[in-house]
């Protein structure tokens, strides 16, 4: 009588699917394969988020880190740290940021029926008897009986209460990097930039990675790069394109604030 509602219970609110890879979304842009250190170590090590998340991405991109997807999900089931390093496994992730926050507590009642059957009731009967014939014969005797009934069962239902605590979980995967050959991170100049500059070419630098050759030359989160070995730049895909076509020797040439800055870089090999 008592397991039963527990397995009831047990099946509401538990799941076998593994929500980290159900809400896997892959990075909109892949990293190549022949970008991955691969003696990085197999098993992925676990960070937590802290309360900037935008900080701790910056942070991994400038230890050499791309980002592979994230998994983000709300549930009142039981995740498991090994769910977790199951679905960082399958990405080929080398170090995992996660995060978890409650949100909102469920309660209801699930209903429970139990049939009771009904008593049974036995009857007896007893008494005697006598005959007589035409003849003037005569007979007599005794009789006792029993009878068994089986009454109406009735069913009564009860309801057992539940509370389940729902959280918010935030994991985002990460596989570490070969040595860059720049070490830096471009994007298109956001508008408030172009405002601010009055102009609508070059590509920002949103992060440097930490001991490259970007990092050493000096170059800095927010530095515009205008041209490249005398090539002007358009914007953060024509620079990368630029990049791609030059020799290790660059002469860059950047907007840091309102003054223009030419800074040599010698990169590594392609």
């Amino acid at each position: 009588m008592i397991r039963k509602p527990i397995v009831i219970l047990a099946l509401l609110l538990g799941s076998c699917a593994n929500p980290y890879a159900q809400f896997f979304n892959p990075s909109p842009t892949p990293v190549p394969p022949d970008r991955v250190d691969a003696a990085a170590a197999a098993a992925p090590a676990i960070y937590n988020y802290s309360a900037n998340p935008d900080a701790d991405a910056q942070a991994m991109m400038e230890n050499g880190f791309g980002y592979l997807g994230a998994s983000s999900f709300n549930t009142g089931q039981r995740v498991t740290k090994s769910e977790l390093l199951d679905q960082a496994k399958k990405v080929g992730a080398a170090a995992i940021l996660v995060k978890s926050q409650f949100t909102n507590s469920v309660s209801s009642a699930i209903p429970f029926s139990v049939y009771h059957p009904g008593q049974l009731v036995t009857s007896n009967t007893n008494g005697n008897f006598n005959a007589y014939n035409n003849s003037g014969g005569s007979a007599y005797g005794n009789y006792s009986g029993t009878t068994t009934t089986q009454l109406p069962g009735q069913t009564s239902t009860t309801y057992i209460p539940y509370t389940v605590n729902r959280f918010n979980y935030m994991a985002t995967y990460w596989v570490k990097l070969k040595p860059p050959r720049l070490g830096v991170g471009v994007v298109d100049l956001p508008q408030d930039v172009r405002q601010r500059l009055q102009r609508n070419t070059g590509a920002m630098i949103n992060f440097v990675v930490n001991g490259s050759p970007a990092f050493k030359a000096n170059l800095l989160r927010s530095d515009i790069i205008t041209s490249c070995n005398g090539t002007d730049v358009t914007d953060a895909k024509q620079f990368l394109s630029t990049l791609a076509e030059s020799s290790n020797e660059l002469q860059l040439v950047v907007l840091r604030g309102n003054e223009s800055k030419t800074i040599q870089v010698t990169t590594n090999s392609p």
